[in-house]
């Protein structure tokens, strides 16, 4: 009946053609409508696919709302970042505030994605932000691996340490009277507080660097000083300098009160020195001119395979850290150094080095004008006392001379584990000396020519 009102409207014929036609389409019609279950199927799929559509609106919405959330976080994170602008929320407050990340609605993102609803923190680390250094003035204190008292700054590039060191020697001595009558001083037991020392050091802004160092125990102090129009002080200067290092071409620079390197064992620091005691042969020739007032030039090269150290000194302050000369004593020494051997972080290694040093001498501790050689005394290994009260074994005397003096020095040390190896040679020169001789109870300067004092170790 469908088609036949149909095609009524189209056909305006007799009532025999509305009838053929009706007969000819009215069977067509019938099969072509579908029936009870199609239509059912048919109108489900429609309703599934309206569902459909209203879930893939909501979800248009959310990933909007999303975008949204992502660029407040990245402002948020620009804002939080040095450099960064801050958010201000008055006139007189521009202090960064966070922004809060709230949770979208009908949306759980997955456990391993990114959190909205997490500090913006978090969520730099989990889109991985590329990490910049936290400025910060503050230092941070702490212990450091060497007992020291450390302050750090954030980024790292300024530490200063705070600490100090002391050493308590005892001794006793089985010396027979004759022998002890052959020494200036008896060898006696006692004890002494070797080294009492303060110690602070550092580096700020990673090129500056500082030390100042001071003995409050005049026990370690075993050379007196030469001239008599100084003062012996209470307390020894040690290292107290400020340097600056990574200097293009010329690398470190230090000028104040330092140590002369002119051995392994004068470079090498007590606090980590691989042997139990310096030998002989540096206490005689070295230790007089351990420290003096000056500056150093020191680099390396090859990878730290070669090492070179030059240095220009006043004479004649080693305790004190002054001196007056009229003359102008001073003092020029190089050292240079290689290491072949560097392995297992520093558990295995080899130093081999040669050291020159070319000094005039302070002037007038015999009153007659000329310089003194600070002698090269050798006193025991094992002190039990000031140095007062220390004998030297061996003492040349007071040796005079116009001519300065010259000092070589060469060195082999090698680590391997906990063994440790060394060996030494010193020589010390002195053209045209005198030295005084008793005469009829009056001492006088005799001529002693040419003098070469040497020694060596192992």
């Amino acid at each position: 009946m469908p088609a036949i009102l149909l095609k009524s409207r189209f056909f305006y014929g007799g009532i025999g053609a509305i009838f053929a036609l009706a007969t000819l389409h009215g069977p067509l019609a019938k099969a072509q409508e579908p029936g009870p279950e199609l239509r059912a199927l048919l109108q489900a799929q429609q309703a599934r696919m309206d569902e459909q559509a209203k879930v893939l609106a909501e979800q248009n919405q959310v990933i909007q709302n999303q975008g949204k959330v992502l660029e407040e976080q990245a402002n948020l994170i620009k804002r939080l970042s040095p450099g960064g602008e801050t958010e201000k929320t008055s006139t007189n407050d521009i202090s960064p505030r966070p922004l809060e990340a709230k949770p979208l609605p009908g949306f759980s993102p997955p456990r391993s994605g990114l959190d909205l609803t997490a500090p913006s923190e978090l969520i730099a680390d989990t889109l991985a932000l590329p990490k910049k250094p936290v400025k910060d003035d503050g230092m941070m204190a702490v212990w450091g691996n060497d007992g020291r008292l450390t302050f750090k700054s954030a980024d790292g590039s300024t530490t200063s340490r705070l600490g100090g060191m002391f050493q308590l020697d005892g001794g006793w001595y089985l010396v027979s009277t004759e022998t002890n009558k052959l020494l200036n001083k008896p060898l006696e037991q006692g004890s002494d507080l070797r080294r009492l020392r303060l110690r602070s050091d550092g580096i700020a802004y990673d090129y500056l660097e500082w030390v100042v160092e001071f003995d409050l125990s005049r026990a370690a102090d075993y050379k007196d000083i030469a001239a008599s129009n100084n003062p012996e002080p209470n307390v020894m200067m040690n290292n107290i300098f400020f340097g600056v290092r990574d200097i293009p071409f010329f690398g470190t620079w230090r000028v104040g009160h330092i140590k002369e390197e002119l051995s392994f064992y004068s470079a090498s620091s007590g606090r980590n020195f691989p042997f139990m005691e310096r030998p002989a042969v540096w206490d005689a020739i070295e230790d007089p001119y351990v420290f003096s007032n000056g500056f150093t030039v020191s680099n390396t090269y090859f990878d730290d395979l070669l090492y070179t150290w030059i240095g220009f000194f006043q004479t004649n302050t080693r305790t004190g850290a002054f001196a007056v000369n009229p003359n102008g004593s001073y003092a020029f020494d190089v050292r240079a150094c290689i290491m072949p051997i560097y392995e297992d972080d520093g558990k295995k290694w080899l130093n081999i080095g040669a050291t020159g040093s070319f000094r005039a001498n302070p002037d007038l501790l015999t009153g007659d004008n000329r310089p003194t050689v600070m002698g090269s005394n050798v006193q025991p290994q094992i002190r039990t006392g000031s140095s007062i009260q220390v004998p030297a074994l061996i003492n040349p005397g007071a040796i005079t001379t116009n001519d300065g003096t010259q000092l070589f020095t060469v060195c082999y040390n090698q680590g391997y584990g906990p063994w440790t190896i060394g060996a030494q040679y010193d020589g010390q020169q002195i053209a045209n000396a005198t030295t005084t001789r008793t005469d009829n109870k009056l001492e006088m300067l005799a001529p002693a020519g040419n003098l070469y004092f040497q020694g060596a170790s192992f």
